[in-house]
């Protein structure tokens, strides 16, 4: 009973020094923790409290040698990386931001994300000619991408997410390069716009897309590339499409663009 009560006059010390500063940072998680809290409520007071984490190797070693249980760790990261993006400039391509591909308008220095795009549909194209090669066409819904760029050489960011089970390793709906994206210039129609993703001969199949476009990458740092199209754009409709899933329940990612021609270029 004796040592209950002192575990609830600390906590209830701990407590008031929180409501006081009213900034989480290690030492008061570790107060807390030493005081009795358990992890769901450290878990709370985290995502509704202001914090100020030092989240750096050492920091983490000293939080598990005081015995803060792993999820409240976790949480911690979480907190200071949401930290990071709030005050972050969201047309630096330099500061953080949440992973995903952007394209970064370097004349007017501000930044557009590029959200996937998933397929309207798929279809078989026949080929009648014998030896011929029938294909698989995966069908985008308008003629035209809703972002436009006016430039024919764009640049790109990509930012990859760290993967918690394995802080060493940074991924984008399963990919962890820019190698893994294919840069496609799409067949443009009256109301959508095609790529191939296969190709079926007499003998044999060939999956993948078709005609892929060089791109270069620079890593600017760990999860974070600079990705440009090798040659100049004509003008037309372009993605990158990175293929995930398994073979029997593929996945179909699509981040499309358009690069306007040079006349459209001139009057913006």
């Amino acid at each position: 009973m004796k040592k209950f009560m002192t575990l609830f006059v600390f906590s209830l010390i701990s407590l008031c020094t929180i409501a006081q500063t009213d900034v989480l940072t290690n030492e008061t998680i570790i107060e807390l923790h030493k005081g009795g809290m358990g992890e769901a409520v450290l878990l709370g007071m985290i995502e509704t409290s202001e914090t100020n984490f030092d989240v750096s190797t050492t920091a983490i070693v000293e939080l598990g040698k005081a015995g803060v249980p792993d999820a409240v760790i976790k949480a911690m990261m979480d907190a200071n990386k949401r930290d990071e993006l709030l005050n972050a400039d969201p047309n630096d391509p330099n500061a953080p931001h949440n992973p995903g591909l952007y394209y970064y308008d370097e004349v007017n220095q501000k930044m557009y994300s590029i959200e996937a795009t998933i397929p309207s549909g798929t279809k078989f194209k026949h080929n009648p000619v014998p030896m011929g090669k029938s294909k698989d066409v995966a069908q985008i819904s308008g003629e035209n991408a809703q972002l436009q760029i006016a430039e024919n050489q764009p640049v790109f960011y990509f930012y990859f997410n760290q993967d918690v089970s394995n802080p060493g390793n940074y991924q984008l709906n399963g990919a962890s390069s820019p190698a893994e994206f294919v840069l496609l210039e799409m067949d443009q129609k009256s109301d959508e716009r095609e790529i191939v993703t296969g190709k079926f001969g007499s003998y044999n199949s060939q999956s993948g897309v078709e005609d892929a476009i060089e791109k270069n990458f620079d890593k600017i740092e760990v999860g974070v590339y600079k990705v440009t199209p090798e040659e100049p754009l004509d003008e037309g409709e372009f993605c990158f499409y990175l293929l995930t899933g398994t073979e029997n329940a593929p996945v179909l990612n699509i981040y499309d663009f358009g690069i306007l021609d040079s006349e459209d270029e001139k009057k913006n």
